[in-house]
């Protein structure tokens, strides 16, 4: 039993980190928003499509 408390302690510590880097994520989107750098703001995107779908299975 006491595994299984933390690694719940510890997914809520990894799911509060990511929403923790997501209006970093979308500073660099918004910077990266010009044609030299496409490839790295769908990169970025993909991120953060990736910590949201994470969040909805963690919470």
């Amino acid at each position: 039993m006491p595994d299984t408390i933390l690694d719940l302690g510890m997914l809520e510590r990894v799911y509060q980190d990511q929403l923790a880097l997501v209006p970093t994520l979308i500073e660099l989107t918004l910077l990266t928003e010009t044609p030299d750098l496409s490839d790295t703001d769908e990169t970025v995107r993909g991120v953060l499509r990736a910590v949201g779908g994470n969040a909805g299975r963690v919470k």
